[in-house]
């Protein structure tokens, strides 16, 4: 028997292939969570956000994403980006961060990675 691709899955299942390409980012899930809650929050329904669906919502997300950098390879990362941009202050901030997402990649939050560069600029 021969699947047949549903209408509606052109960008997302690729010609000749049952399964369905995954493009989970970071950002993807934060907003996923984001939106839940406030739709709950807003359909009178927060009383259906309990840890337990919550904990088995993220436990699935996070099956997809790439696995987060501790703080201590972050800071290592951050650090070889001040080296290789030569920035010596704050006004550098957005070269070390440009530097520092490329071998990144989605494995740490845009503000955690924001706090450890103003953290090693600042000395």
């Amino acid at each position: 028997m021969a699947l047949q691709r549903p209408k509606g899955t052109r960008d997302h299942l690729p010609d000749g292939s049952p399964q369905l390409k995954l493009d989970i980012s970071a950002r993807a899930f934060r907003h996923v969570t984001d939106t839940a809650a406030r739709v709950l929050e807003r359909g009178g329904a927060a009383f259906i956000a309990t840890p337990l669906f919550e904990e088995a919502e993220l436990v699935i997300l996070e099956a997809y994403l790439p696995k987060q950098l501790d703080d201590a390879e972050l800071e290592r990362i951050v650090r070889a980006a001040v080296e290789s941009t030569g920035a010596t202050g704050m006004a550098q901030l957005g070269r070390v961060m440009k530097a520092a997402q490329g071998e990144i990649a989605g494995r740490a939050d845009g503000g955690r990675v924001a706090a450890i560069v103003k953290q090693v600029l600042a000395g």
